[in-house]
């Protein structure tokens, strides 16, 4: 098993690819598809790293929990949690 620092690197690239492809106004149409492949290769390239993909689940969720605590002016578990439910829907 690997540190879970490895982890936290992939997480970060797959969620900087994510932001790219979620903030790329005015990028040619098959941009989205280009960026979901990033992910992917991203997760392949984790894995045949050695590392876990729950591990991966579990930094993503971290990183994407200290990014929107960052951001939020009221930083209550309620608020995030409506922030969340706009964002998924």
């Amino acid at each position: 098993m690997t540190d879970s620092i490895y982890e936290r690197d992939y997480a970060r690239e797959m969620l900087s690819a994510a932001i790219r492809r979620h903030t790329g106004a005015g990028r040619p149409a098959d941009a989205e598809s280009d960026s979901a492949s990033e992910i992917t290769t991203l997760v392949d390239h984790a894995v045949e790293a050695g590392c876990s993909r729950t591990q991966l689940i579990v930094e993503l969720a971290n990183l994407g929990a200290r990014l929107l605590a960052q951001s939020a002016a009221d930083n209550t578990p309620a608020h995030a949690r409506e922030i969340v439910d706009h964002v998924a829907c």
